[in-house]
């Protein structure tokens, strides 16, 4: 059974929003965040199925295919 894990959208051109990516990834020992940027064709698409604008700059959780504001 493949491990589920949680979708982080940040903003990509934010340097905050990139060093917490990359504290995160450091100390993700158990390996369940996945990231990609809002403005990435990715991040677009998960924008997309919450029903959220394209210029969306909040950030969002998303497990099992749920997103939460």
């Amino acid at each position: 059974m493949e491990k589920e894990h949680a979708v982080v959208l940040f903003d990509g051109v934010c340097n905050f929003c990139n060093s917490r990516v990359n504290f995160m990834i450091r100390n993700d020992k158990k390996d369940h965040f996945r990231f990609t940027p809002l403005q990435s064709e990715a991040g677009q698409k998960i924008l997309k199925q919450a029903g959220l604008p394209a210029d969306h700059d909040a950030r969002l959780r998303s497990e099992e295919h749920t997103s939460e504001l």
